[in-house]
């Protein structure tokens, strides 16, 4: 298995191999390195000739086994896409793919988008190592992010502070995806600079990230810019219920932060993939709160949750309420 760096190098020298196998978190990534190979390997005037592409709506094996087994039409290479489909993962079809894999003509480069790797029989991986290349698109660092939002507002001209990048990177949960159209926002605004303030005026803030900022206020007792966020979040029409859900979640995840950090073990590892981009947020914050502050918090989500469910109380006006209470404790 290599990593993209080791990719980008062999794409960079123009080896190509017969076959891929692309699997992890960072889609863009994945979809990015995709069509690099394809456009090196195709011209744009003959694909509709000499590529194919399959997931779970088109899949079909014998389609599969004719594209490959088939010339290229006007080019010396063809591109096959196997895009999350079942029959990659099937018993049935390990031993034919296995025979396959191993002796695919040169002309051929097949892609399998699996995000899941470990779903790939072990007998089918190592032909593809075999014959080709396993790539794990693991989510970036902040590090590594920072440097690419850097680069790419370049292209419109733009710079940023490392701090500032580092916040638009957290409010885009660390999504190379998010990023890139927030960063093609931000390019198209006036001036040299991305500001945390221009941030604020043109990215869209994903629910979590407010119900976060919420949460926070509150306990810190800043009752006015918690309920300013409330009144953003009535606005746009959220689900009182799954504001109640991820405050209880934040709250929760503040307390096992405080708890495995007194033990001095990595709660990051606790997360699940999709919410670790919050652990530098939660360890910083979990400080900042009593364990029975954090016990109460959760106590009253839970009451207000079945007081919405049960139709005691209407679902703002309960978190309202649940703000109030906490506000008094404070």
């Amino acid at each position: 298995m290599i990593n993209v760096k080791q990719l980008k190098s062999q794409l960079k020298e123009k080896t190509i191999k017969s076959i891929y196998l692309f699997g992890g978190e960072e889609t863009f990534l994945v979809d990015k390195y995709t069509k690099e190979i394809t456009d090196m390997c195709v011209d744009e005037a003959f694909k509709e000739f000499n590529y194919s592409f399959y997931n779970e709506d088109n899949e079909s094996y014998d389609s599969f086994f004719d594209d490959v087994n088939s010339y290229p039409t006007m080019s010396e290479k063809k591109v096959v896409v196997l895009k999350n489909v079942g029959f990659t993962k099937l018993k049935d079809y390990q031993k034919p793919l296995c025979q396959l894999v191993s002796s695919l003509p040169d002309y051929v480069v097949v892609i399998i988008v699996e995000p899941e790797i470990k779903k790939i029989k072990k007998a089918l991986a190592d032909e593809i190592e075999e014959k080709g290349e396993i790539v794990e698109f693991q989510k970036q660092t902040i590090y590594d992010l920072r440097a690419w939002v850097a680069m790419n507002l370049g292209r419109f001209g733009k710079n940023i502070m490392p701090a500032d990048a580092e916040y638009l990177i957290n409010l885009c949960q660390l999504s190379m995806e998010k990023l890139n159209i927030e960063c093609e926002k931000l390019g198209s605004a006036e001036g040299n600079t991305v500001t945390k303030k221009l941030i604020d005026e043109m990215v869209n803030v994903p629910l979590e990230v407010n119900i976060f900022s919420m949460s926070d206020e509150i306990l810190n007792g800043n009752s006015k810019n918690a309920y300013n966020i409330l009144k953003g979040l009535k606005s746009s029409k959220q689900e009182p219920i799954a504001i109640l859900i991820i405050m209880y979640k934040q709250f929760a995840d503040l307390l096992m932060f405080k708890n495995l950090g007194e033990e001095n073990a990595n709660a990051e590892s606790f997360l699940a993939p999709n919410r670790r981009w919050l652990a530098k947020k939660l360890m910083q914050s979990c400080r900042r709160y009593s364990k029975e502050k954090l016990r109460l918090a959760m106590k009253l989500c839970a009451k207000y949750d079945i007081d919405i469910k049960s139709g005691k109380i209407d679902g703002f006006t309960a978190i309202e309420m649940l703000l109030a209470e906490i506000l008094i404790k404070n």
